[in-house]
């Protein structure tokens, strides 16, 4: 998957990227704070039995007044809030900044391309390259390898905080979600070609409308106005063609995502009903089902993580394909200043 353009990304900015992920981390294991301390208010205030204040323990709080839990509560909510902005800040603006520096060295890549290799294809075909390309390549950043890479941790965590709380109901969840993830990977493999189509025909069609645009005094002259929109509303039709039947699948992984969740849920209380020796007490069953929702909304995202990848690596290889074009092009005419310099600058 790795690209040149990437791996002297990464090379750069490694540093950056590993506080940013643990940044992203630490927000996590405040979101999992938020049910676990309330199941310490249901100890401490109600005398329920959900032994939450003895998970507590394990990250080495104790709450045992009222005034402890909610100075706690409130010092979760503000850490959570602190640590979640300063992530989606600074996440952004590394991408903002990988955007620019490959805009502008594409865009003098191409400033320098021979007239030959200029004319190849017609101009309206790069247009892509500087408007749905760079946002693909930025969600590949933010969305695709940084949220993957932090949903995953926070997913690893967010099990691990199940398994403390009732090992046989995570035992059960592991399995069920085992045999729900074949299903999403098949989707995923189904939807690439339809990914590709629908980019090409948008391609071909802004490629159409840019030709035809500088042609437009030529076209007036002969009076072909008709006979351009007819080929116009041609390729509109394959476009809508493509786009619908991406769609199609696309809904269909948006339907499954959500409904894993409340499936989950269904067969851990389906569990606890046929199954009494698990001996689950109501409020430690509330403080589980809580985690658990916190849990499948970074599981939601990750099934999503694949199709953030291959369009944004598909993007990001074209664009690498133009900056190869550099060979043709008279060597000092060719734009010397590399990412790492512009990046580290």
């Amino acid at each position: 998957m790795s690209t040149s353009l990437l791996t002297e990304f990464w090379r750069t900015r490694r540093i950056y990227l590993l506080v940013i992920l643990g940044l992203g981390w630490l927000g996590s294991v405040c979101t999992f704070m938020v049910p676990v301390s309330l199941g310490a208010f249901f100890d401490i205030h109600f005398q329920a039995i959900t032994n939450r204040t003895k998970l507590l323990k394990l990250f080495g709080v104790q709450l045992e007044t009222m005034e402890a839990f909610f100075f706690f509560f409130a010092g979760v909510i503000v850490l959570k809030a602190i640590f979640t902005y300063a992530e989606k800040y600074w996440i952004t603006w590394e991408a903002e900044q990988f955007i620019h520096q490959i805009t502008r060295r594409l865009f003098a890549a191409q400033i320098n391309w021979s007239p030959e290799t200029f004319q190849h294809k017609p101009y309206g075909r790069y247009l892509l390259r500087y408007s749905g390309d760079m946002n693909s390549v930025k969600n590949l950043l933010i969305r695709g390898l940084h949220g993957g890479i932090k949903d995953l941790l926070f997913l690893l965590s967010g099990f691990g905080i199940l398994f403390l709380l009732n090992t046989t109901l995570s035992t059960i969840l592991l399995i069920s979600l085992v045999l729900y993830i074949p299903l999403m990977i098949w989707l995923d493999r189904y939807q690439n070609p339809l990914i590709k189509e629908k980019r090409n025909r948008k391609s071909f069609m802004l490629s159409y409308v840019a030709s035809q645009f500088a042609q437009h005094e030529e076209i007036k002259a002969l009076a072909e106005e008709k006979e351009v929109i007819r080929k116009f509303r041609r390729k509109t039709h394959k476009l809508l063609v493509a786009d619908r039947a991406y769609h199609v699948s696309e809904n269909v992984r948006q339907i499954f995502a959500p409904l894993m969740g409340h499936v989950l849920t269904g067969i851990l209380l389906w569990q606890v009903v046929v199954r009494p020796e698990l001996q689950i007490s109501g409020g430690a069953l509330l403080v589980y089902l809580l985690v658990l929702a916190s849990v499948i909304s970074p599981l939601r995202r990750l099934f999503k993580v694949p199709g953030v990848l291959r369009r944004g690596m598909l993007s990001l290889n074209k664009i690498e394909l133009f900056l190869q074009k550099e060979s043709h092009i008279a060597p000092q005419k060719v734009a010397t200043k590399t990412i790492t310099r512009e990046l580290v600058a």
